[in-house]
């Protein structure tokens, strides 16, 4: 029994440890913009504070898991709201982050709120220890308390199923702007089952598993979806990036957005496209690979191979392969610019992705308009 407290109290902790990591990183990644990412910095925060939380329960600190109650039951209900608001604003980007947008969706979370307070209040000072963490499983201790429980059971899978027909909403959404097979609209979906398997697992290991088992059971979920939350949180700019070219890329999008003048794509949203795409080659350095293909990279970014060579010749004028080429050359050129004044210049073409000495050469002076060889003479002359 000891070693089952022991397994729910470390997993508290990792799950803690993993909110205050993935704020930090957040915070860090010059790519992630904090406006386009705030619902997504209240999930790990308020993630913190529940686990944080259940940590003081998990350790009897009664003195501060009773001030922590009253905002313990009422984050357990913004979780979802958020999310849905965190997808909602990636794929409308003019949604902004204002009183209008949430007004709505604060209602479940305010009630829960009131009734907490007043349970608290009602129950005699020698019970109210009870309230402070209810598991899923039904406590008949008190008439109160078992109200209490069945109320929140209601109100958080009446709302789990609320947000979950929203979430499809959107993806119905994502399909009429774009294509009826996009990424965004898988992306939703892959959430949608993640999401249902994660309170269905919840709801049966309540009543199949004993009780301190289910904790620890319980408390995995829930650092899975803290996991799931950050790895969202780490490739946002990827998902932003792949929802844009199928902006740019859609005739059906481009269709709807003219309807509304204020979401053309313009020449900034499309230089945004261009970069983001050579911050993702660059990084990864997939362009030394000297046997980069369209086909792989389209599936590595988990683009339609059609809609990602359109969105490469409408933006940098060229096939993919002479836009792979060019960043070839600039790789070379930054070696060359990095290497001494007599070192070979020629055998470097293997290390830029190159598979001959003499391609290397012909791509290098159609880039320049000189070979590598003068070009490291001409830039250590004027040196």
């Amino acid at each position: 029994m000891k070693t089952v407290i022991n397994v729910y109290q470390l997993l508290t902790i990792l799950g803690a440890a993993f909110c205050v990591l993935f704020l930090m990183q957040f915070i860090q990644l010059d790519k992630l913009r904090l406006k386009k990412r705030l619902y997504l910095y209240f999930v790990i925060i308020f993630s913190f504070y529940l686990f944080l939380y259940e940590l003081l329960i998990s350790f009897e600190i009664w003195e501060f898991a009773e001030y922590g109650v009253f905002l313990y039951y009422p984050l357990l209900f913004v979780i979802y709201p958020l999310f849905y608001l965190y997808t909602r604003r990636l794929l409308i980007s003019s949604v902004r982050f204002s009183f209008k947008v949430w007004r709505f969706h604060v209602v479940i979370p305010l009630l829960v709120f009131i009734l907490t307070i007043i349970i608290y209040n009602i129950l005699p000072v020698t019970t109210r220890k009870s309230i402070l963490f209810l598991s899923y499983a039904l406590n008949f201790q008190t008439p109160i308390i078992l109200f209490f429980q069945v109320t929140l059971f209601i109100f958080y899978y009446a709302q789990f199923f609320v947000y979950f027909f929203l979430m499809i909403k959107l993806a119905s959404l994502s399909k009429n702007l774009f294509e009826e097979k996009n990424y965004f609209a898988k992306w939703i979906y892959a959430f949608l089952t993640a999401a249902f398997l994660y309170e269905g697992l919840l709801v049966f290991s309540t009543i199949f598993v004993p009780g301190e088992n289910y904790l620890a059971l319980e408390q995995s979920f829930s650092l899975a979806f803290v996991l799931f939350a950050g790895f969202i949180g780490f490739n946002q700019w990827l998902i932003q990036l792949k929802i844009k070219i199928e902006n740019f890329s859609s005739p059906k999008g481009n269709n709807e957005l003219n309807k509304n003048s204020h979401n053309l794509l313009t020449s900034n949203a499309k230089q945004e496209i261009k970069n983001e795409i050579e911050k993702f080659i660059k990084e990864k350095k997939i362009f030394k690979d000297p046997q980069l293909k369209i086909e792989s990279f389209a599936k590595r970014m988990h683009i339609p191979l059609k809609k990602l060579s359109k969105v490469i010749n409408e933006l940098y004028g060229t096939n993919f392969h002479g836009f792979i080429n060019s960043l070839r050359i600039e790789e070379a050129k930054s070696i060359i610019l990095r290497s001494p004044v007599k070192s070979s210049v020629e055998d470097i073409f293997l290390e830029v992705g190159f598979l001959s000495r003499s391609t290397f050469n012909r791509a290098f002076k159609s880039n320049t308009g000189i070979t590598p060889r003068e070009f490291q003479a001409k830039f250590h002359k004027s040196a």
